[in-house]
């Protein structure tokens, strides 16, 4: 749906078995194992959206993590679960920038809410399409341009020989995603690559 590769939701779905079945395991005795817990992915939530949560009150926007009236909460949150594991996932060394990682997050999650609603988008007045479609287009078109930026300014480092002023870190790109003025992802692209 979101243009990710195959072998990375096999992997993250068994990821995601595996912390769902760890967690559950530590709160209950081997012989009343029969079916998962629902404040086992309570649990996920909380600990994995620990630092989107802050990312969204540090900028006064509001989650994009949505629960409609009559909802299967707990179907929704593993869809939203599985969802970050998939970004994370794909994101590679993107993953030393976690608030990249919140931003990615907060936009496809409103994505997969328009989605499995049929909600009408809000600029084009149509209904929710998939951004990325075809299998290795997240890769393409989100991570691989974010990447392209971390790798020239690494090269800007010159061994690390040159003064820190002249080239920019992963601290130092990830802070941009702090910033409320950067919720269009092609502005920041944009500036990184023209800033030099």
């Amino acid at each position: 749906m979101f243009g990710l590769k195959k072998g990375n939701v096999e992997n993250q779905r068994e990821h995601l078995i595996l912390l769902l079945a760890n967690v559950d395991i530590r709160n209950k005795p081997l012989q009343n194992y029969s079916e998962l817990d629902y404040g086992t992915v309570e649990h996920l939530m909380n600990t994995i959206f620990k630092n989107y949560r802050s990312w969204c009150k540090y900028l006064h926007c509001k989650s994009n993590i949505k629960f409609p009236p009559n909802a299967d909460v707990q179907q929704l949150k593993l869809l939203y679960i599985g969802l970050y594991l998939l970004i994370w996932g794909e994101a590679s060394n993107i993953r030393f920038m976690p608030e990249c990682i919140c931003y990615i997050f907060h936009n496809m999650a409103n994505e997969l809410h328009g989605i499995l609603y049929g909600n009408v988008h809000s600029v084009s007045g149509g209904t929710f399409i998939a951004a990325h479609q075809g299998e290795e287009s997240f890769l393409r078109e989100v991570i691989t341009p974010i990447y392209q930026v971390i790798h020239k300014e690494a090269r800007r480092n010159q061994g690390g020989t040159a003064s820190h002023s002249k080239w920019r870190n992963y601290d130092d790109l990830n802070e941009y995603f702090w910033y409320i003025f950067l919720k269009n992802y092609l502005s920041f692209l944009c500036y990184c690559s023209m800033r030099y």
